[in-house]
Protein backbone atom coordinates (compact mmCIF):
# COMPACT_ATOMS: atom_id res chain seq x y z
CA UNK A 1 0.00 0.00 0.00
CA UNK A 2 1.47 3.00 -1.35
CA UNK A 3 0.63 6.88 -0.34
CA UNK A 4 0.46 9.76 -2.75
CA UNK A 5 0.20 13.41 -2.21
CA UNK A 6 -1.55 15.87 -4.91
CA UNK A 7 -1.12 20.00 -3.93
CA UNK A 8 -4.46 21.49 -5.20
CA UNK A 9 -4.96 24.33 -6.88
CA UNK A 10 -6.19 26.61 -3.92
CA UNK A 11 -3.10 25.50 -1.91
CA UNK A 12 -4.48 21.89 -0.15
CA UNK A 13 -2.54 18.74 0.26
CA UNK A 14 -4.39 15.73 -0.40
CA UNK A 15 -3.08 12.36 0.83
CA UNK A 16 -4.57 9.58 -0.04
CA UNK A 17 -3.84 5.55 -0.20
CA UNK A 18 -3.68 3.62 -3.71
CA UNK A 19 -3.26 0.14 -4.75
CA UNK A 20 -1.15 0.97 -7.28
CA UNK A 21 0.85 3.74 -8.65
CA UNK A 22 3.01 5.05 -11.87
CA UNK A 23 0.55 5.28 -14.48
CA UNK A 24 0.94 7.87 -16.93
CA UNK A 25 -1.83 10.44 -17.32
CA UNK A 26 -3.64 10.12 -20.74
CA UNK A 27 -6.44 12.04 -22.69
CA UNK A 28 -9.39 10.23 -24.56
CA UNK A 29 -8.80 10.89 -28.43
CA UNK A 30 -8.17 8.40 -31.31
CA UNK A 31 -5.12 6.94 -29.71
CA UNK A 32 -6.69 5.23 -27.12
CA UNK A 33 -5.23 5.26 -23.17
CA UNK A 34 -2.59 2.56 -23.17
CA UNK A 35 -1.42 0.89 -19.98
CA UNK A 36 1.65 -1.16 -19.03
CA UNK A 37 1.46 -4.40 -16.67
CA UNK A 38 5.66 -5.47 -15.70
CA UNK A 39 8.43 -4.71 -18.11
CA UNK A 40 7.49 -6.84 -21.42
CA UNK A 41 3.89 -5.83 -21.95
CA UNK A 42 1.55 -2.94 -23.13
CA UNK A 43 -1.92 -2.35 -23.96
CA UNK A 44 -4.45 -0.40 -25.44
CA UNK A 45 -7.91 0.41 -23.57
CA UNK A 46 -11.02 0.73 -24.62
CA UNK A 47 -12.96 3.07 -23.32
CA UNK A 48 -15.95 2.14 -24.42
CA UNK A 49 -16.23 -1.07 -23.49
CA UNK A 50 -14.01 -0.50 -20.50
CA UNK A 51 -11.33 -3.62 -21.86
CA UNK A 52 -8.15 -4.07 -23.23
CA UNK A 53 -8.29 -4.85 -26.70
CA UNK A 54 -4.95 -4.31 -27.79
CA UNK A 55 -1.76 -5.62 -26.10
CA UNK A 56 1.33 -5.43 -27.42
CA UNK A 57 4.92 -7.23 -26.22
CA UNK A 58 7.92 -5.25 -26.00
CA UNK A 59 11.36 -6.51 -24.86
CA UNK A 60 12.01 -3.68 -22.33
CA UNK A 61 10.00 -0.51 -20.60
CA UNK A 62 9.94 0.71 -17.30
CA UNK A 63 8.14 3.53 -18.13
CA UNK A 64 4.62 4.33 -19.82
CA UNK A 65 4.39 8.40 -21.15
CA UNK A 66 1.10 8.87 -22.80
CA UNK A 67 0.04 12.50 -24.56
CA UNK A 68 -3.14 12.20 -26.91
CA UNK A 69 -1.90 9.84 -29.51
CA UNK A 70 2.20 9.97 -28.85
CA UNK A 71 3.11 7.00 -26.82
CA UNK A 72 6.57 6.50 -25.43
CA UNK A 73 8.41 3.88 -23.89
CA UNK A 74 11.53 4.21 -21.49
CA UNK A 75 14.35 2.02 -20.99
CA UNK A 76 16.01 3.47 -18.17
CA UNK A 77 18.54 0.40 -18.05
CA UNK A 78 19.62 0.81 -22.22
CA UNK A 79 18.63 4.02 -21.93
CA UNK A 80 16.19 3.93 -25.16
CA UNK A 81 13.11 5.47 -26.43
CA UNK A 82 10.90 3.68 -28.43
CA UNK A 83 7.38 5.07 -30.30
CA UNK A 84 4.07 3.05 -30.52
CA UNK A 85 2.37 3.27 -33.41
CA UNK A 86 -1.23 3.60 -31.72
CA UNK A 87 -2.37 2.80 -35.60
CA UNK A 88 -0.31 -0.31 -36.39
CA UNK A 89 1.06 -0.93 -32.76
CA UNK A 90 4.29 -1.62 -33.74
CA UNK A 91 7.11 -0.71 -31.10
CA UNK A 92 9.97 1.09 -33.18
CA UNK A 93 13.24 2.58 -31.69
CA UNK A 94 13.21 6.08 -31.52
CA UNK A 95 16.25 7.29 -29.82
CA UNK A 96 19.50 6.30 -27.89
CA UNK A 97 19.62 8.58 -24.86
CA UNK A 98 23.31 9.07 -22.93
CA UNK A 99 23.90 6.97 -20.48
CA UNK A 100 21.84 7.76 -17.30
CA UNK A 101 19.72 10.50 -18.94
CA UNK A 102 15.47 10.98 -17.44
CA UNK A 103 13.12 11.32 -19.73
CA UNK A 104 9.53 13.08 -19.25
CA UNK A 105 6.53 13.91 -21.18
CA UNK A 106 3.75 16.53 -20.80
CA UNK A 107 1.46 19.09 -23.19
CA UNK A 108 3.28 17.86 -26.26
CA UNK A 109 6.61 18.03 -24.73
CA UNK A 110 9.36 15.69 -24.51
CA UNK A 111 12.60 15.87 -22.11
CA UNK A 112 15.58 14.46 -21.81
CA UNK A 113 17.72 15.37 -18.11
CA UNK A 114 21.49 14.19 -19.47
CA UNK A 115 22.90 14.46 -15.68
CA UNK A 116 26.13 12.98 -16.60
CA UNK A 117 26.75 16.06 -19.07
CA UNK A 118 24.53 18.06 -16.75
CA UNK A 119 22.10 19.18 -20.14
CA UNK A 120 18.62 20.04 -20.89
CA UNK A 121 16.82 19.00 -24.12
CA UNK A 122 13.32 19.63 -25.00
CA UNK A 123 11.57 18.39 -28.31
CA UNK A 124 7.76 18.50 -30.14
CA UNK A 125 6.69 14.79 -28.65
CA UNK A 126 6.38 14.01 -32.49
CA UNK A 127 9.98 14.40 -33.32
CA UNK A 128 12.14 13.61 -30.32
CA UNK A 129 14.38 11.76 -32.93
CA UNK A 130 15.53 15.53 -33.97
CA UNK A 131 17.40 15.48 -30.92
CA UNK A 132 20.75 15.49 -30.40
CA UNK A 133 23.33 15.50 -27.96
CA UNK A 134 26.29 17.45 -26.57
CA UNK A 135 28.81 14.86 -25.05
CA UNK A 136 30.95 18.29 -23.18
CA UNK A 137 29.84 18.82 -19.95
CA UNK A 138 28.38 22.38 -18.36
CA UNK A 139 30.57 23.53 -15.17
CA UNK A 140 28.84 24.09 -12.52
CA UNK A 141 29.80 28.08 -13.16
CA UNK A 142 27.86 28.26 -16.41
CA UNK A 143 24.92 30.10 -16.89
CA UNK A 144 21.86 28.51 -19.25
CA UNK A 145 23.25 29.81 -22.45
CA UNK A 146 22.32 28.71 -26.53
CA UNK A 147 24.01 29.00 -29.68
CA UNK A 148 20.90 30.69 -31.05
CA UNK A 149 17.07 30.48 -31.65
CA UNK A 150 15.83 26.73 -31.59
CA UNK A 151 13.84 25.88 -35.08
CA UNK A 152 10.22 25.38 -33.43
CA UNK A 153 6.81 23.30 -34.27
CA UNK A 154 3.56 23.96 -33.02
CA UNK A 155 1.67 21.82 -30.31
CA UNK A 156 -1.62 22.90 -31.35
CA UNK A 157 -1.27 24.30 -27.05
CA UNK A 158 1.81 25.38 -27.20
CA UNK A 159 4.95 25.63 -29.40
CA UNK A 160 7.82 23.42 -28.64
CA UNK A 161 11.69 23.56 -29.69
CA UNK A 162 12.19 20.87 -31.91
CA UNK A 163 16.17 21.13 -30.92
CA UNK A 164 18.87 24.28 -29.56
CA UNK A 165 22.30 23.05 -29.68
CA UNK A 166 23.87 23.23 -27.25
CA UNK A 167 21.75 22.44 -24.87
CA UNK A 168 20.99 24.71 -21.39
CA UNK A 169 23.24 23.97 -18.96
CA UNK A 170 21.62 22.92 -15.60
CA UNK A 171 24.39 22.13 -13.20
CA UNK A 172 23.40 19.86 -10.51
CA UNK A 173 20.21 18.82 -11.99
CA UNK A 174 18.99 15.17 -11.00
CA UNK A 175 15.12 15.42 -11.18
CA UNK A 176 13.44 16.24 -13.90
CA UNK A 177 9.63 16.40 -14.46
CA UNK A 178 7.00 17.91 -17.38
CA UNK A 179 3.54 19.94 -16.87
CA UNK A 180 0.56 19.62 -18.95
CA UNK A 181 1.13 22.86 -20.52
CA UNK A 182 4.63 21.61 -21.79
CA UNK A 183 6.70 24.22 -19.11
CA UNK A 184 9.65 21.73 -18.24
CA UNK A 185 11.28 21.23 -14.96
CA UNK A 186 15.04 20.27 -13.70
CA UNK A 187 16.06 20.09 -9.94
CA UNK A 188 19.73 19.78 -8.67
CA UNK A 189 19.10 19.39 -5.08
CA UNK A 190 22.29 19.66 -3.69
CA UNK A 191 22.41 23.50 -4.26
CA UNK A 192 18.32 23.40 -4.35
CA UNK A 193 18.21 25.40 -7.63
CA UNK A 194 15.28 24.94 -9.62
CA UNK A 195 15.07 25.41 -13.15
CA UNK A 196 12.22 26.04 -15.08
CA UNK A 197 12.21 25.96 -19.71
CA UNK A 198 9.00 27.09 -20.66
CA UNK A 199 7.42 25.60 -24.10
CA UNK A 200 9.34 27.66 -27.17
CA UNK A 201 11.71 28.54 -24.65
CA UNK A 202 15.60 27.57 -24.54
CA UNK A 203 16.91 29.56 -21.95
CA UNK A 204 16.08 27.93 -18.43
CA UNK A 205 15.09 30.52 -15.89
CA UNK A 206 16.49 29.45 -12.47
CA UNK A 207 15.41 30.10 -8.64
CA UNK A 208 17.28 28.72 -5.46
CA UNK A 209 14.76 26.54 -2.89
CA UNK A 210 15.57 26.26 0.13
CA UNK A 211 18.34 23.12 0.21
CA UNK A 212 19.98 20.98 0.31
CA UNK A 213 17.31 19.02 -0.95
CA UNK A 214 17.96 14.99 0.04
CA UNK A 215 16.64 12.29 -1.77
CA UNK A 216 14.95 14.40 -3.89
CA UNK A 217 11.66 13.18 -6.35
CA UNK A 218 9.63 15.83 -7.84
CA UNK A 219 6.11 15.99 -10.30
CA UNK A 220 3.90 19.32 -11.32
CA UNK A 221 -0.01 20.02 -10.32
CA UNK A 222 -1.25 21.76 -12.91
CA UNK A 223 1.86 24.56 -13.62
CA UNK A 224 2.77 24.05 -9.54
CA UNK A 225 5.97 21.93 -9.14
CA UNK A 226 6.31 19.67 -6.12
CA UNK A 227 9.28 17.98 -4.69
CA UNK A 228 9.62 15.93 -2.01
CA UNK A 229 12.55 15.72 -0.02
CA UNK A 230 12.26 12.01 1.84
CA UNK A 231 14.97 12.52 4.17
CA UNK A 232 13.75 15.59 5.87
CA UNK A 233 10.13 14.53 5.27
CA UNK A 234 9.47 17.97 3.64
CA UNK A 235 6.97 18.68 0.69
CA UNK A 236 8.61 21.72 -1.28
CA UNK A 237 6.75 24.50 -3.51
CA UNK A 238 8.14 27.63 -5.09
CA UNK A 239 7.39 31.04 -2.99
CA UNK A 240 5.69 28.85 -0.22
CA UNK A 241 6.39 27.37 3.08
CA UNK A 242 7.54 23.60 3.31
CA UNK A 243 5.18 21.40 4.41
CA UNK A 244 5.87 18.84 6.71
CA UNK A 245 5.08 14.90 5.92
CA UNK A 246 5.75 13.45 9.18
CA UNK A 247 2.40 13.03 9.85
CA UNK A 248 1.97 10.58 6.31
CA UNK A 249 4.53 7.99 7.22
CA UNK A 250 6.87 6.25 5.29
CA UNK A 251 6.04 5.10 1.25
CA UNK A 252 5.04 8.64 0.42
CA UNK A 253 4.76 8.26 -3.70
CA UNK A 254 3.65 12.04 -5.36
CA UNK A 255 1.11 11.40 -8.18
CA UNK A 256 2.08 11.87 -11.98
CA UNK A 257 2.42 15.32 -13.08
CA UNK A 258 -1.43 16.23 -14.36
Amino acid sequence: MLLAVAVLAFGFVVVSRLDSVDAASARLHDGGVWVSRGANEIGRVNTEIDEIDVRVGVERADRLWQWEDAVMLFDSERSTLTRVDVATTDATLELTLPAESLFSMGGGVGAVLDRSAQRLYAANAEVLSSLTFSKAPATASSAPTTAGPASTVSTGSSVAPVSAPPAPNVPGATSLAVGVDGTVYALAPETGVLYTLGAGETDPNSRRLDGPIGQATMTVVGTTPVIHDAEQQLLLRPGQPPLSTLDVGAGLVLQQPG
